[in-house]
Order: structure tokens, then C-alpha cells, then sequence
């Protein structure tokens, strides 16, 4: 013998005509709205989870992105600084052969 189920309702029957009674009453409609709003306040809490961590990944994000950045501008600072350097470097170098070209063309001819 079949058995006939209603899981919101916690009714069964054995007899068809009885449990296709049941789909019809008033208090198997109440409950079966109810499961279907919990159905969706279920659905609709598991989806602002989701959205929760998603939200908590992209603020991870965008603190990693920042401090790149913050990284990038302090070693672009740092190359700045080196380029300088390097460019006042080569100019004392310049002036140094300069002034040792001079001297030897002095001395050629003063002599």
C-alpha cells in the first residue's frame, strides 16, 4: 500500500483521496506558503552571506592594493633618489675630467 506524505503539514495517509483533500484545506496552504517564505528568507540569508564575504574579500583586496601602491611610490622615491645621485655623480666626475683637461692643456702650452 502507498503511503501519502505531507512534510509541511506532518500529515499522511495511506487513501489518495484523503491526502488530495488535505492539498486543498486552508491550513496546508497556510503551511505551505510558510515554507515557501522560509524557503526564501533561507535563500535570501544565504545569498547576503555570500555577499558578506565577498564584501570582506574586496576590502582584503583593496588594503593589499594599497599597500603595492604605497610600496611602488616609496621604491619609485628611492630610484629618484639614487637617479640623482648618480646624475650629480657623473657631473663631479665631468668636472673633475674637465678641470684635469685643462690643466694638461695648460701645461702643453706653457711649455
Amino acid at each position: 500500500m502507498k503511503h501519502y506524505h505531507c512534510e509541511c503539514c506532518k500529515y499522511s495517509s495511506h487513501i489518495k483521496t484523503h491526502y488530495e483533500k488535505h492539498l486543498k484545506t486552508k491550513k496546508h496552504k497556510s503551511f505551505a506558503e510558510a515554507d515557501e517564505v522560509t524557503d526564501k528568507v533561507d535563500e535570501l540569508t544565504r545569498l547576503l552571506n555570500e555577499n558578506d564575504e565577498l564584501t570582506r574579500l574586496l576590502d582584503e583586496k583593496d588594503k593589499q592594493l594599497a599597500f603595492k601602491d604605497k610600496t611602488m611610490k616609496m621604491m619609485q622615491d628611492r630610484f629618484d633618489r639614487i637617479d640623482k645621485l648618480t646624475n650629480k655623480q657623473v657631473e663631479m666626475m665631468q668636472n673633475q675630467i674637465d678641470k684635469l683637461m685643462q690643466i694638461q692643456i695648460d701645461k702643453i702650452t706653457n711649455s
